[in-house]
């Protein structure tokens, strides 16, 4: 992801979402704009007002972070299409905004394509999370596929 880091910072340098600066100690900032925080939902006011002041850390010392690798693996092609849908520990809700706002800036993905989902892996164990979400899932498909008309045509197949 090391190259798929550059593409992001040449995207997140066009989208007009924010500025991107490299320090004396080629450090890679982006520092998300106003609207775009705004846009983004959060829930920490602090770490909006922590998105513009200080931004997000992509490279330190030339080297990608984290958050910034994280993003970068959203930027494969058909991501737009695609529904993303992250199941994360809450201890990693810092970085998992920061990729999130990287994502959104550099138009990888839609707001209707991504969502995050934290869990408290002290208290539960990232399967019983899994087996949650697949059962509510599946709950949700059932009862859109009773409210289409494409299900009463499946039903009849069936029979």
């Amino acid at each position: 992801l090391h190259a798929s880091v550059d593409t992001l910072i040449t995207k997140l340098r066009f989208s007009g979402r924010g500025t991107v600066e490299i320090t004396d100690n080629n450090d890679v900032i982006f520092r998300a704009s106003p609207s775009l925080v705004r846009r983004l939902a959060l829930e920490s006011e602090n770490r909006k007002r922590e998105l513009t002041r200080n931004g997000i850390l992509l490279k330190r010392g030339g080297q990608p972070t984290c958050a910034a690798m994280d993003a970068a693996g959203f930027l494969t092609r058909g991501n737009q299409d695609t529904i993303n849908f992250v199941v994360i520990s809450h201890k990693m809700r810092s970085q998992q905004d920061k990729a999130y706002a990287l994502v959104r800036a550099a138009r990888a993905v839609t707001q209707d394509r991504y969502g995050n989902a934290f869990f408290d892996a002290d208290r539960l164990a990232p399967s019983l999370i899994a087996y949650a979400f697949c059962k509510l899932l599946a709950s949700h498909l059932e009862k859109q596929l009773e409210l289409s008309d494409l299900y009463q045509d499946w039903m009849k197949l069936q029979a």
